[in-house]
C-alpha cells in the first residue's frame, strides 16, 4: 500500500472513531436522519469480515515465528495493511450498529452492553494499529493486548447473538429434552410453547422484541405486539398469529421470515388447532376428545419411538417451484430438511381446471393441497387423484357435489380431507370412508347430514375422528370486515361490509352501541351513505353458526387536503413513520388484525410539541381539525393533553382558533384507536397549524411527557 495513501486512510480511521465516540456519547441527543436507517440495516453484513479476519491477525500476532530479515519485513508490512483494513471494517460495523440501535424492537439493556463493547473493540483496535510496533517490543504487553483485545472480540459477538438469537444462543443445543408422559402433558406447555421457543422466540424476546411482540410467558403472547393481539377467541382464521405462519414464504409478513427454520405442516396445524380451542393455555391433552385432531397429534408426538413422518421423495428444482407460483397458486416446502411440498390455491376469480392440472409436475413430492373456497367441481377430483402422496386436502367451501369421491379413494395416504360447507350424499360417503385405509379424521362443518347421521358414521367408522358442525363443535363465524378502499372520503361514501362466507346476515352500529342478532339494523349494500367520519361496529349471523365476534372501523371525512404539509417539529426517533406526508398519506396505523393491515406507520412525539403546517393557495373555511390517535397505556402510550388550532392568511399572523382536551384514560388500558376532534368557528384562512401537548405522567414520583402517536389529521 502507498505511503501517501496508507497516511490518509490512518487519518480518516481516526476520524471515524472520533465521530464513533461523538455518536456514543450524544446518541441522545442526535435524530438519525430516515434515509440513514438502511446504513444500519449493513451491520450484520460488515460485522463478520471483522470477526473472523481480526481474530486471526490478533492470533497471528499473539503467535508470531521468527522469521528470517527478508521475510520479517515483508510480514510486517502486508500484516500491517491487513489489520489497517480489519480496523476500518470494525469501525464501519460499529457505526453501523449504532445505527441499527436507534430503530425499535431491541431491549435497551443488551444493546447498551453489545453498543459499548462493540464501540471499544473499535477504538482500541485501532490504538493496537497505531502503536502494534511499540506494542511488539514487549513480548509481555504483546500477549496482554491480544488476548485482551480477542476477548473483548469474543464478549462482543456473544453479546451479539443473544440479541438476535435469544438468549444463551450458544449452549442452547446443550439443553436436555424435555419428557413428558401422555396423560401430564398440556396442550400449551408441551405442544405450543416448543414450537414458540424453537422458531419464534429468537425474534421476540425480552432482549429482542420485533413488532413490539414478546413470545416468551403466556402473559407477553396474551399482550400481542405493535399489530394487536395473536388471536381473537376461536376464529383461527382471522387470527394474526395464523394469517402470518400461512402466508406465503416469500411474503414480507410471512413468519417465521425467509431464511429462518420454517414451521412444519404439522405444528402449523397445532398451532391453528390451539387457537380453535380458545387458546386455552391449561388444557390438558387427556381431556381431548379422543378423536380430535389435536389428540392425534399430541397422541402421536408422546408415543415413544414416533417421529415426525419423512419423505423419501426426489427434489423438485427451485426453477420448477419459482415457474408454479403466482399470484394465486403457492408452493413451499414444508421444512428446510424436507423435500416435500404443501400447495394453496386461493382467488377464486383466476382458477381454471388448469390451475391444478399444472401441479402434475410436482404430484409426486406433493404431500398437501389446501383449495378452500376455490371453485373446484367433481372433474377437478380427477385430477387430484393423480397426487398420490397426498396426505392432507382441504376442500371446504368448494363446489364439489358431495355424490362422488370415487377420485379421492385413489389416494392411499390421505389422512385429513376438509369437507366444510359440502352436501355430502351419504352412501357414497361411507363408501369412500369404507375404502380409505389410511384416512384419520374428516371435517364435516355444516353439512346436510343430521345430528343421527352423523353419529352413525362415528359409530360405524371408530377410528376416523368425524369433525361435525354440532353443537359441541359449531365454528363461530368469522369476521366481517369493511371493503371500503379508500376508507376516507371527501362528500360522502356508501359503506361496503363484506364477509368471507355467503349468506350471511350483517347486523351494525354506528352509535358506537354493540349489535344484536334481532335489533340493530341489517346491513344492505348500497343502502349505508355516509356523510361524516363514522366508527361501524359489526357482527355476522348465520344460522348453523356461532355469531361472530364484534368487528369495528371507522371511516374517516377530509373535505379539505392540504396543498402542502410542513412538520415544524421533531419526531421522536423510534417512530418516524413517513415525516411529513405521514398525516394525509390514508396509510394507517394499526394496533390489531381487525383495523386496516398497515403498521409502523404512527408518528411520534416525546419530549416536545407537535407542530404541524398545513397550507392551502386558496382561501379555505375550516370548522373541525380532527387527528386519530393510537392509545396504549400499557406501554406509556397516551392522547396528547392538549390540542390547538390555528389560523391565519400568513404563517406569521396566525391566531389561536381553539382547543381541545382528550379524555385520558385510566392505566393499564387495552390499546384502541381514537379520533379526537378540535371544533372551531368556521374560520377562512390559507394557513392552518395544530399543535399537540404532551401528556405528563407520574415516574418513580417526577412527571414525565408520555408518548403520543398520530397518523392521520382530518380538516373539514
Amino acid at each position: 500500500m502507498k505511503k501517501s495513501l496508507k497516511g490518509y486512510l490512518e487519518a480518516f480511521l481516526f476520524l471515524l472513531n472520533i465521530f464513533l465516540v461523538f455518536l456514543l456519547m450524544f446518541e441522545n441527543y442526535i435524530q438519525i436522519p430516515l434515509w440513514m436507517f438502511p446504513l444500519g440495516r449493513l451491520h450484520p453484513l460488515v460485522l463478520h469480515f471483522p470477526i473472523a479476519f481480526l481474530l486471526l491477525l490478533l492470533l497471528f500476532d499473539a503467535f508470531r515465528p521468527k522469521f528470517e530479515m527478508a521475510v520479517e519485513h515483508f510480514v510486517i508490512k502486508y500484516s500491517s495493511n491487513l489489520l489497517l483494513i480489519a480496523v476500518y471494517v470494525t469501525t464501519a460495523s460499529a457505526i453501523s450498529g449504532l445505527f441499527l440501535s436507534q430503530e425499535e424492537g431491541y431491549d435497551a439493556e443488551s444493546v447498551n452492553w453489545h453498543k459499548w463493547t462493540g464501540s471499544g473493540m473499535s477504538v482500541l483496535g485501532y490504538f493496537y494499529y497505531i502503536f502494534r510496533s511499540k506494542i511488539q517490543a514487549n513480548k509481555i504487553a504483546q500477549r496482554l493486548a491480544t488476548f485482551g483485545l480477542i476477548g473483548l472480540l469474543l464478549i462482543t459477538g456473544h453479546l451479539g447473538a443473544n440479541i438476535t438469537h435469544g438468549e444463551n444462543f450458544v449452549f442452547e443445543s446443550w439443553k436436555p429434552q424435555k419428557v413428558v408422559a401422555i396423560d401430564k402433558a398440556e396442550v400449551f406447555a408441551d405442544l405450543v410453547q416448543p414450537i414458540l421457543e424453537e422458531k419464534c422466540v429468537s425474534c421476540h424476546n425480552d432482549k429482542k422484541t420485533k413488532g413490539e411482540l414478546k413470545l416468551n410467558t403466556i402473559e407477553n403472547i396474551k399482550k400481542g405486539g405493535k399489530t394487536g393481539p395473536l388471536y381473537e377467541g376461536k376464529d383461527a382464521e382471522k387470527s394474526l398469529l395464523i394469517e402470518r405462519i400461512f402466508q406465503d414464504i416469500d411474503h414480507k409478513e410471512h413468519m417465521p421470515p425467509k431464511g429462518k427454520t420454517q414451521l412444519t405442516l404439522e405444528e402449523k396445524q397445532i398451532l391453528k388447532w390451539w387457537v380453535q380451542k380458545n387458546s386455552e393455555y391449561h388444557l390438558k391433552v387427556k381431556e381431548l376428545p379422543k378423536n380430535d385432531s389435536l389428540f392425534r397429534l399430541a397422541q402421536k408426538r408422546f408415543s415413544t419411538g414416533t417421529k415426525e413422518e419423512k419423505y423419501e421423495f426426489i427434489k423438485v428444482s427451485s426453477e420448477t417451484v419459482q415457474k408454479l407460483n403466482n399470484e394465486y397458486r403457492v408452493i413451499n416446502t414444508l421444512s428446510k430438511t424436507s423435500n416435500a411440498l404443501e400447495v394453496t390455491l386461493f382467488n377464486s376469480k383466476f382458477y381454471t381446471p388448469k390451475s391444478l392440472e399444472d401441479l402434475t409436475e410436482i404430484k409426486e413430492q406433493m404431500v398437501a393441497l389446501n383449495l378452500s373456497k376455490v371453485p373446484i367441481g367433481d372433474k377437478d377430483l380427477k385430477t387430484i387423484s393423480q397426487f398420490k402422496n397426498l396426505r392432507h386436502l382441504n376442500l371446504n367451501f368448494t363446489k364439489i357435489s358431495g355424490k362422488d369421491f370415487s377420485g379421492l379413494v385413489a389416494l392411499p395416504h390421505l389422512k385429513t380431507l376438509d369437507l366444510g360447507e359440502i352436501k355430502v350424499d351419504l352412501k357414497s360417503f361411507k363408501d369412500f370412508l369404507k375404502k380409505s385405509k389410511n384416512l384419520q379424521s374428516v371435517s364435516l362443518w355444516n353439512s346436510n347430514l343430521s345430528k343421527e347421521e352423523l353419529l352413525s358414521v362415528e359409530k360405524e367408522f371408530k377410528n376416523i375422528s368425524i369433525v361435525r358442525g354440532g353443537e359441541e363443535n359449531i365454528l363461530k363465524l368469522n369476521l366481517p370486515f369493511l371493503n371500503n378502499k379508500p376508507i376516507v372520503f371527501k362528500d360522502s361514501i356508501d359503506l361496503k361490509i363484506a364477509h368471507p362466507i355467503k349468506n350471511v346476515t350483517i347486523r351494525f352500529t354506528t352509535d358506537l352501541t354493540e349489535p344484536d342478532s334481532l335489533k340493530s339494523k341489517i346491513y344492505v349494500p348500497g343502502k349505508s351513505i355516509l356523510h361524516k367520519t363514522t366508527t361501524i361496529k359489526a357482527k355476522a349471523y348465520k344460522n348453523g353458526w356461532f355469531g361472530s365476534d364484534m368487528a369495528t372501523f371507522t371511516v374517516f371525512q377530509n373535505h379539505y387536503k392540504p396543498d402542502s404539509v410542513m412538520l415544524l417539529s421533531k419526531l421522536n426517533r423510534v417512530h418516524p413513520a413517513n415525516g411529513s406526508a405521514t398525516f394525509f398519506d390514508q396509510v394507517f396505523g394499526t394496533f390489531n388484525a381487525n383495523s386496516p393491515a398497515w403498521a409502523n406507520n404512527w408518528a411520534g412525539f416525546r419530549n416536545n410539541d407537535m407542530e404541524l403546517l398545513m397550507v392551502y393557495k386558496n382561501l379555505t373555511t375550516v370548522s373541525d381539525v380532527s387527528v386519530n390517535l393510537l392509545i396504549e397505556t400499557e406501554t406509556g402510550i397516551y392522547p396528547p393533553q392538549l390540542i390547538e388550532i390555528w389560523g391565519g392568511t400568513s404563517e406569521k399572523n396566525m391566531k389561536k382558533l381553539g382547543t381541545s382536551r382528550p379524555v385520558q384514560p385510566i392505566p393499564a388500558t387495552k390499546p384502541f384507536m381514537q379520533v379526537v376532534s378540535c371544533k372551531i368557528k368556521p374560520f377562512r384562512g390559507t394557513y392552518f397549524k395544530v399543535v399537540a401537548k404532551p401528556f405528563n405522567v407520574l415516574r418513580d414520583g417526577k412527571p414525565n411527557p408520555a408518548l403520543f402517536l398520530i397518523d392521520e389529521v382530518f380538516v373539514n
